[in-house]
C-alpha cells in the first residue's frame, strides 16, 4: 500500500473524498502520515526509521498496522483542519487499533543515569 492510498483513505474517513482526488505529486499530508508511520515503525521494527519521501512510495509495515496508520493519519488531518470532534474520534480508533500492531512498543534502554556518566 502506498502513502497516497493511506491519505486517500484518511480523507474518505473524514467524508472528504475530494481531499486528495488525484496523484499530482501533492505531498501536503506527507509529514502527518510520516508522524504516524514513525510511531508504528518503532513498534514493529528495530531498524532505523526511513520516512516516506513521496506519496507514491510503498509503506513498509505489516498488514496489522495499516488500519492504525489510516486512523492515525485521519486524526492528524482532522486536527490540521481544525475539526477537533473528528480528531477525537479518529484518535480513539487509532489507540484501539494499536494492540493489533505486531511487536512491542519501542522502549529506550539505560534511562537511569549510571555512575560513570554522571
Amino acid at each position: 500500500m502506498t502513502g497516497l492510498s493511506i491519505l486517500r483513505q484518511g480523507y474518505c474517513l473524514m467524508d472528504r473524498p475530494d481531499g486528495l482526488a488525484t496523484d499530482d505529486g501533492n505531498n501536503s499530508g506527507l509529514p502527518l502520515l510520516n508522524q504516524i508511520y514513525r510511531d508504528l515503525w518503532k513498534r514493529e521494527r528495530t531498524e532505523a526509521f526511513v520516512p516516506l519521501s513521496h506519496t507514491r512510495q510503498e509503506v513498509d509495515l505489516s498488514w496489522r498496522s495499516l488500519s492504525a496508520l489510516t486512523y492515525g493519519t485521519a486524526a492528524l488531518l482532522s486536527l490540521a483542519e481544525g475539526n477537533e470532534a473528528a480528531y477525537d474520534r479518529f484518535l480513539e480508533r487509532y489507540t484501539a487499533s494499536l494492540p493489533r500492531v505486531q511487536g512491542a512498543p519501542y522502549r529506550r534502554a539505560d534511562v537511569w543515569p549510571r555512575e560513570d556518566t554522571v
